[in-house]
């Protein structure tokens, strides 16, 4: 690979779950290295299932998946296991482990670093090196919640939890974050402290970011480009200065979609 290959590509990706409904429906993009992707569409249009194909989450119908010039397509074993540590994943419901600690939960990002009774305690803290809660500590700093260590996760408000989850997908040093939704439970000040967070990681430590998104407005102020998805295709990718009104109406059809989005303030000069 040279620096300016795609990170991740998907190759005529095919999706059809039981009982004959099509997801994704010969779907091509790439993921370039600096960039902040987002994937725009309305619920169902098949953005989570790329996103998930992208993670391995989910194996495609037909097509291809790339990561890094190799096809992962059907990956399996350590091999699978070595592309999520790479790719890493926020989720829209966090996935916190809410007994645990704010602590805990990010060291779980850490498990690839961990052998022996580490790997089957993983859920405390005291099982892991100084080296693996230093990073976690890092990472909860950089989202602004290392004051939160010691609290329980599900004691946590909802903007709260997606920053420890960020903090989480931080402590595994990924080559790519993928972000599925990551605003749509939140209200508009935690949405928009979310979003700062993903390109500050975008711009400060040059990581690709992948974002699933249903807010236009969201996408129009974060992104570097644009995909438009649509009933399972691809039906626009561009700048953000190119999605017009023509544009949004083919993604959406009347969809008020803008009622549901988020108000993000711009901040102040």
């Amino acid at each position: 690979m040279t620096p300016h290959d795609p990170i991740l590509c998907a190759r005529n990706i095919g999706m059809i779950f039981p009982g004959g409904t099509i997801a994704l429906d010969g779907v091509s993009v790439d993921v370039g290295p600096r960039e902040f992707l987002v994937i725009l569409g309305s619920s169902g249009a098949g953005k989570s299932t790329l996103l998930r194909m992208f993670n391995r989450l989910g194996t495609p119908t037909s097509g291809s998946i790339i990561f890094r010039g190799r096809d992962i397509t059907h990956a399996g074993g350590g091999t699978l296991r070595d592309l999520r540590r790479q790719v890493g994943m926020v989720f829209q419901q966090f996935n916190l482990v809410g007994r645990l600690s704010v602590l805990e939960n990010v060291l779980c990002g850490r498990l690839r670093n961990c052998t022996g009774l580490a790997r089957w305690a993983g859920s405390h803290a005291r099982w892991f090196s100084a080296a693996d809660r230093e990073a976690a500590m890092a990472a909860l700093t950089q989202v602004g919640v290392a004051h939160l260590a010691g609290r329980r996760a599900d004691a946590l408000s909802g903007g709260q939890q997606q920053r420890v989850a960020i903090a989480r997908t931080l402590a595994q040093a990924p080559s790519v974050v993928l972000a599925d939704e990551p605003i749509a439970s939140l209200d508009p000040k935690s949405a928009e402290t979310v979003m700062d967070i993903l390109r500050d990681i975008h711009i400060e430590k040059g990581l690709p970011v992948v974002a699933n998104l249903h807010q236009v407005d969201v996408a129009l102020r974060y992104a570097t480009r644009i995909v438009g998805m649509r009933a399972g295709k691809i039906v626009f990718s561009a700048a953000p200065a190119e999605l017009d009104a023509s544009a949004i109406h083919l993604l959406y059809q009347g969809r008020r979609h803008v009622e549901s989005a988020p108000e993000v303030v711009e901040p102040a000069a």
